[in-house]
């Protein structure tokens, strides 16, 4: 009887461990495919064009969904959607925002 409980608690630690390594991944390919797509849509930017095409295009190659997207004058602001590829269904968001560097300030 001692040994199935253990069996069970060890089995439910495993797989609450399995559940937060596979939401931590996802989170990560979240913030990084936002981090691409908002630099891409900068570039965009600065090159004349519209961000958001190449927003869209670059979470897309990273297996994310474009949920928003906007340009505020040289800034570009987007949020993504990531799904697991697993078995545990988990779906995580992630925005960015990216534009010129503004020089500091020298006294």
């Amino acid at each position: 009887m001692m040994a199935a409980g253990l069996m069970l608690l060890l089995t439910l630690a495993l797989s609450s461990g399995l559940v937060v390594v596979e939401v931590i991944g996802v989170h990560r390919a979240a913030q990084n495919a936002a981090d691409l797509a908002a630099l891409a849509g900068a570039g965009r930017v600065q090159e004349g064009e519209s961000a958001c095409g190449a927003a869209r295009e670059v979470a897309a190659r990273n297996h994310a969904t474009l949920t928003s997207c906007a340009q505020q004058g040289e800034e570009v602001l987007v949020r993504v959607m990531v799904s697991s590829t697993s078995l545990l269904p988990v779906e995580l968001s992630a925005r960015a925002r990216a534009g010129p560097v503004m020089p500091e300030a020298t006294d």
